[in-house]
């Protein structure tokens, strides 16, 4: 049985953790993370770990919709960054005894398994099972989880391979299969050759600058009082925004961000464009946001809710739309959306303008073609 800590020191099941009583918010979520003065969110034990809570039903049409530019498939390729980057993640929360029994088969790792599950679930990223696992210490290991309702299913992918290396400390391999709609299995294998790795993940180094940003806050948690608007299915694994019935998800920008730097790596200079032109094309047929972008206190707020940056300046008109954001991350969707928006909005086709400085400063604006 694995156990979590409630705020007041008595014990309590996973997947029994508290919510707050006033916003109905799972009390880990606002207890393990902090929305910062200059629109950041931050993991509390790792402030060098940035966070985003964002609207998930993009993703994976985000990487379908690349695909159909490009070609060819991106997959493999988005589940080997999200291992690359997630392992050194994950190993941040494993305690170095614990780790050194389980490589010694003192133990099996599934609690650890477990406590990485139920966490995942008030993530927003779905509902998480070990179905069936073997650990011996040789080639014919394995370990199954079936998953309802992914987020997105190659980050699944890679994620969860990931969480095994960073235990095991080696290589291995991930496949999957749908078992009924919405519902898959990840097989994780060692991989053939399953020598030890050299932990890498993507930072950038993130250093807090104030911003002047002040979210109204929830008097009984401390958590920001706009997550009272959001609806937590712990059973499912999903977080819902009740205005608009769009899934939300909190990850790390650096599950995405790496995967269109090695995109553009490996496929070339006009992957950053092909990213936001999938992002515009989507945004446009699924518009749904509640921000208020004639409302620039409004649109700072909804941004830094989500972790997106500090929007320090936003003007909309009818020949086009501009916006300065400060501590940008995903800025490529970022744009795509912006975009997308404005199109959706105006209906009207468009052309883009931006440039990401240093320190993170987006710089964008968006008119109607041919002006």
């Amino acid at each position: 049985m694995v156990y979590g800590f409630k705020r007041k020191g008595t014990v309590t099941k996973m997947g029994e953790w508290e919510r707050c009583p006033e916003c109905g918010v799972p009390a880990y979520f606002t207890r393990e993370h902090s929305w910062l003065d200059n629109g950041d969110i931050v993991h509390s034990r790792d402030k060098e770990r940035r966070l985003v809570f964002i609207e998930s039903e993009n993703i994976d049409p985000l990487f379908i919709g690349i695909e159909e530019l490009i070609g060819v498939s991106i997959e493999r390729i988005v589940i080997a960054c999200v291992q690359e980057n997630d392992r050194m993640r994950f190993g941040l929360f494993i305690p170095h005894e614990t780790r050194e029994r389980i490589r010694s088969r003192e133990t099996d790792y599934r609690p650890v398994l477990d406590t990485f599950l139920v966490i995942s679930r008030d993530m927003g990223r779905g509902k998480l099972e070990v179905v069936d696992l073997r650990y011996q210490g040789d080639a014919d290991d394995f370990c199954t989880f079936r998953i309802s309702e992914p987020f997105s299913l190659p980050l699944t992918c890679g994620s969860r391979a990931a969480s095994i290396e960073a235990i095991l400390g080696y290589a291995h391999d991930v496949t999957y299969e749908q078992v009924s709609p919405k519902v898959y299995d990840i097989t994780i294998t060692p991989a053939r050759d399953c020598e030890g790795q050299q932990d890498r993940m993507f930072r950038d180094d993130y250093q807090h600058r104030g911003g002047g940003v002040e979210l109204e806050r929830c008097p009984s948690c401390g958590g920001p009082r706009a997550l009272a608007a959001f609806k937590w299915h712990q059973d499912r694994g999903v977080i819902v925004d009740a205005s608009t019935q769009r899934r939300m998800v909190m990850t790390t920008p650096f599950e995405l961000d790496p995967v269109f730097q090695e995109l553009e790596e490996e496929l070339g200079e006009t992957i950053p464009g092909m990213v936001v032109e999938s992002q515009r094309r989507y945004t446009r047929e699924n518009f749904h946001a509640r921000w208020n972008i004639m409302d620039e206190d409004d649109f700072r707020a909804q941004f830094a809710l989500r972790g997106l940056g500090n929007v320090k300046e936003v003007k909309a008109r009818k020949n086009g739309l501009g916006m300065r954001l400060d501590n940008a991350v995903l800025h490529l969707i970022v744009v795509g959306y912006m975009q997308g928006a404005f199109e959706a909005a105006t209906g009207t086709t468009s052309r883009m303008e931006w440039e990401l400085s240093g320190g993170g400063r987006l710089e964008l604006e968006v008119r109607p073609a041919g002006s």
